[in-house]
Parts: C-alpha cells; sequence; structure tokens
C-alpha cells in the first residue's frame, strides 16, 4: 500500500468531506517532530534537526498536518525529513492542498473561501505571495523584521483600536 498512500488518503478525505458536510472555513496548517532514540544511519527522512522537544541529541522526522479547525480531522499530512526548515514548507503546502480543494464540489458562492492558520514560522514573503495568487486565505502572526520597512509601515497604518477589535461573525 505505501506506494499508494497519499492516494488513499485524499480518497478518503473527499468521501468523508462529501459524506458529512463538514466545515472547510477555518484550516490550521503546522509542523510537529517526532523523536527516535537509536541508529538510523539508513533511513532517509530520520535526521536532526530543530528539536521542539528540546533534545537535540536525538533525530527526528518532522510531520507536517492540516487540520479542520472545527473538528480536528487532518485533511493532509505529510513525513518529511527531520532537518527541513518550517519556513520552506507552506507553499508546497498550499499546492498540495489546493490539489484536494479541488477534487471536491464547488462550494456556495456564498461561503468565503477557506482560511489557512499557521505560526509565525511559516509566515514568509513567497507564501504570503503564494497564498494572495490561490483562492485560499492565510492567518499567521506577522513578523515585523520579515518586509523590513514596508511590513512596519503597514502595521503602524493600522489604528490600535481596529487590531483590538473583536472578532465579529
Amino acid at each position: 500500500l505505501y506506494p499508494h498512500l497519499e492516494a488513499l488518503w485524499q480518497d478518503l478525505i473527499v468521501a468523508a468531506l462529501g459524506a458529512f458536510a463538514l466545515d472547510l472555513s477555518r484550516l490550521a496548517y503546522d509542523i510537529t517532530s517526532l523523536a527516535f532514540c537509536g541508529a538510523y544511519a539508513e533511513a532517509d527522512l530520520v535526521r536532526y534537526g530543530y528539536s521542539r522537544d528540546h533534545r537535540p541529541d536525538r533525530q527526528q522526522l518532522e510531520l507536517a498536518t492540516t487540520m479542520l479547525v472545527a473538528g480536528g480531522l487532518p485533511l493532509d499530512y505529510q513525513v518529511l525529513a527531520g532537518n527541513v526548515a518550517d519556513r520552506t514548507t507552506p507553499v508546497a503546502n498550499l499546492q498540495r492542498l489546493q490539489t484536494l480543494l479541488a477534487r471536491l464540489p464547488p462550494r456556495p458562492v456564498s461561503a468565503p473561501p477557506p482560511l489557512v492558520v499557521s505560526d509565525r514560522a511559516m509566515l514568509t514573503l513567497e507564501a504570503l505571495v503564494a497564498y494572495e495568487a490561490s483562492a485560499l486565505r492565510y492567518l499567521g502572526p506577522l513578523d515585523p523584521s520579515l518586509g523590513g520597512s514596508a511590513v512596519r509601515a503597514l502595521l503602524a497604518s493600522v489604528p490600535a483600536a481596529e487590531l483590538a477589535a473583536p472578532e465579529t461573525a
């Protein structure tokens, strides 16, 4: 089954989304690591990398997932090498997500496009450009140093009261 896991997973998710009318309005994208003890010299993906567990002495692999915020259903996953930097993954994840969403029946015109939420490590200029060109929306904390003075000027142009405004439905 291994060579067909991705296709099988997508078929399962497409069927589940169709059968249960699950909420695709908000998605969460994140990466976690799985640490390994022992010798893995011949394992392609098990490598030393940034350790979220603060265990740089252990090899690991990374697991990237896109989940439904409502209900926690994993839509997509990808097993990555243990030394992959988070910031290098959002564009490829967006492409995978677009492929999956293209297999679904069209959403109602009144439905907003899905919003993908992630952390600051995922918010790169490349990711912002890719999401802007896509039919999806993207939300994450912005590092003011990301775009230099242009980003700082944009942030300064938004009134503090607007940034603190409560969420509206």
